[in-house]
């Protein structure tokens, strides 16, 4: 078992996206099963997300206040 203190470089578990970014578990679950974030599947159990692919998943969900010259 990947623990947050032996976790690859760049790459998180659920248990790590859920503390560091706030996102449930459930949520991360159905991101995957609808294929919007990309995810390695590590032996039968084990999920990791890339970081990159996280913070880009996120920056796509992005929306812009009203009056927001940032595009």
């Amino acid at each position: 078992m990947l623990t947050h203190d032996h976790m690859p470089a760049g790459m998180l578990n659920p248990k790590a996206i859920e503390q560091e970014f706030g996102i449930s578990r459930r949520l991360q679950g159905w991101l995957r099963a609808t294929r919007q974030l990309p995810y390695y599947k590590v032996g039968h159990r084990t999920v990791l997300v890339s970081r990159p692919d996280l913070e880009k998943y996120l920056a796509s969900r992005r929306v812009n206040a009203i009056g927001d010259i940032h595009r």
